[in-house]
């Protein structure tokens, strides 16, 4: 038997959440047995699965689907493994000045974003607007991180 993923399934692991997937309809991620994250593992369409009790609790759960051999997950279905710690969720505000509320997800982003705005480095331009949205959304960087 081959299994995969289902499109709305996501394998994560973070250092203190090891094992761990999202579903498309909830953007937190839910915690997994050590046996059913393992089990998720082999679900790659290469390996063949005897149909033991955890599999046929993760086809029930809608976690995994049979699938022909070969067949593959997602890229976003796929495991990633993230070194940083788990967030699940990130604000970010567009304020048009630098108020020094907005500058709160990172430690040290409050001095180096304060600095900038008062030297005049960094400015509003409203019509940037679409695109820091599209490079949220399109960027590589908060997959990276696992938003």
């Amino acid at each position: 038997m081959y299994c995969v993923l289902t499109e709305k399934t996501a394998l994560r692991s973070w250092p203190h959440v090891p094992y761990a997937y999202y579903t498309k309809e909830d953007p937190y991620a839910k915690s997994l047995t050590k046996d059913e994250f393992e089990h998720l593992l082999l679900c790659d369409g290469k390996s063949d699965l005897k149909p033991d009790e955890t599999i046929q609790h993760l086809l029930k759960k809608g976690l995994i689907r049979e699938c022909k051999k070969g067949e593959r997950n997602s890229s976003w279905s796929s495991f990633r493994k993230y070194e940083n710690r788990y967030f699940p969720k990130m604000n970010f505000m567009m304020t048009g000045k630098c108020n020094y509320l907005h500058c709160f997800n990172t430690a040290d982003c409050l001095t180096n974003c304060s600095k900038s705005f008062r030297r005049g480095r960094v400015g509003w331009n409203p019509s940037r607007s679409e695109e820091c949205l599209h490079e949220l959304s399109h960027g590589d960087e908060l997959q990276e991180y696992g938003f």
